[in-house]
């Protein structure tokens, strides 16, 4: 993986972090660090502002993790991941282990993806059992989702909270976009 920018007088830095090929990566705006997933169910937090590896959590899955989500803020040291395995992990930076395990959704064939809310009470995931499910990350004991969004006629492959309003937003396999509103 390469760190830095490639124009303006940056230097790029090789990080050897993976083995196998990066799939996806997320970062905090606010922050340097960069969360990256690969083929080799590795999940890595690589520091930019170091040009290395700050933590490495192998066989964070069961199969490669396909979907990342990081906190908008730096006031949060938590991340999210998902796998074709069926579980969305939630990580906290300061632990090895995962803090809760969400599989009350169906993620064995398509890849979905994966939002926190704005407040980082929830964490959405979309489905193929053609719902999205919203899990509270408070309640890490408890697989149950709070709540379950139906209505797509296929699998929900993408989920996004509104930043401004308590609305989820969800697209699916099937064409189209819909909205839910989000109700304490």
């Amino acid at each position: 993986i390469a760190l830095g920018a490639p124009r303006g007088g940056m230097n790029t830095r090789r990080s050897p972090a993976h083995s196998g090929r990066v799939l996806v990566s997320r970062s905090s705006s606010c922050r340097t660090l960069i969360v990256a997933a690969a083929s080799d169910k590795a999940v890595r937090v690589l520091d930019a502002a170091a040009g290395r590896c700050a933590r490495e959590i192998a066989d964070a899955h069961a199969r490669p993790p396909h979907a990342l989500a990081a906190p908008r803020s730096s006031d949060h040291d938590v991340f999210a991941s998902a796998a074709v395995d069926g579980v969305v992990a939630l990580w906290d930076l300061r632990s090895q282990n995962a803090v809760a395990r969400f599989s009350a959704h169906a993620c064995r064939r398509d890849p979905t993806t994966i939002a926190f809310s704005p407040c980082m009470r929830y964490l959405a995931t979309g489905s193929e059992d053609k719902a999205a499910y919203v899990y509270d990350v408070r309640r890490a004991g408890a697989e149950d989702a709070v709540w379950k969004c139906r209505g797509a006629r296929e699998t929900v492959a993408c989920v996004a909270f509104s930043p401004l309003h308590p609305q989820l937003a969800t697209a699916g396999f099937d064409g189209c976009l819909r909205f839910y509103t989000c109700a304490d």
